[in-house]
């Protein structure tokens, strides 16, 4: 007589109408695919992404977000179509020039604003700790001062290609420093000669 086993699932096993229980967020196990490379590292790691940090700080300050209402939608990026325009179009470095420098001006109150509130956010950190070259308190400072050094650097690109094109170099035998020839006067602004 042939005998039949019968075959039986591992032990523990769920059956069809049980679901698997529901997992803590914070704890699901990362699954490379679909994942960026921060995530990938965490993983291996098993520290947490930026991301992670993010909504974890939002959970534990809800309180103190919902008496703080930020403007909504957040800061909206200028409008830099017109300048990006002009700047396509723009057939010397003369032109470019014009065209960076009146970005500049019209962003420079924004950045130094950012600027501000990145130094009054340090001074909020690490309130008994010193601060040392990797402490959060001396980066965020000194993202405040990069803000204001890119303009300076930007600026300083504008300057030197009108140097270049409008600053006379000095002639052969000319002595440094020389000042070039003032501009003759305007006819307008001249003493009325004498009438004959």
């Amino acid at each position: 007589m042939t005998s039949t086993s019968k075959t039986t699932g591992p032990r523990n096993a769920r059956t069809p109408d049980q679901k698997a229980p529901a997992l803590n967020p914070d704890f699901e196990l990362y699954d490379n695919a679909g994942r960026d490379a921060e995530q990938i590292h965490s993983h291996a790691t098993g520290s947490a992404t930026a991301a992670d940090l993010d909504r974890w700080a939002r959970r534990d300050a809800a309180g103190f977000l919902a008496r703080h209402r930020f403007p909504e939608p957040p800061l909206d990026a200028p409008d830099l179509r017109p300048y990006l325009k002009a700047l396509d179009e723009s057939a010397t470095p003369v032109e470019a020039a014009v065209v960076t420098s009146a970005v500049l001006n019209a962003s420079e109150a924004f950045v130094g604003a950012l600027s501000d509130y990145l130094l009054a956010a340090g001074h909020r950190y690490e309130y008994n700790a010193p601060s040392s070259a990797d402490s959060p308190r001396t980066a965020a400072w000194r993202a405040a001062s990069g803000l204001l050094a890119s303009m300076g650097e930007a600026a300083r690109a504008i300057e030197t290609t009108l140097r270049q094109e409008y600053d006379t170099p000095a002639r052969p035998g000319s002595h440094p420093g020389q000042q070039p020839p003032a501009p003759p006067p305007n006819p307008a602004s001249s003493p009325t000669a004498p009438r004959r």
